[in-house]
């Protein structure tokens, strides 16, 4: 059995990022995909989408992130991880 998470985030730091979370969680883990957004050059955005997945506990998650796809038009070449890891604490 699993439950459907959705959800937003954003950074706080000097290049804001923000975006959002859509998966499943179901005891001690969760799997989805989480999208992004952040100032490119100029007023255009970089945005993209990765596959989100890790180890879950009621109150916190460790994830990996794993970049899918993004806007080559808006984003530059090495300014988007392919990889990441997500520390997210409920409070």
């Amino acid at each position: 059995m699993a439950d459907c998470v959705d959800g937003s985030w954003n950074t706080v730091s000097e290049s804001r990022w923000v975006g959002a979370i859509s998966a499943f969680a179901r005891p001690g883990s969760l799997d989805g995909q989480m999208s992004f957004e952040f100032p490119a050059s100029g007023s255009r955005l970089c945005s993209g989408v990765g596959n989100l997945k890790g180890e879950a506990t009621n109150d916190r998650a460790t994830l990996t992130w794993t970049m899918t796809s993004y806007n080559t038009d808006t984003c530059t070449s090495g300014g988007v991880p392919n990889q990441m890891l997500v520390n997210i604490q409920h409070k």
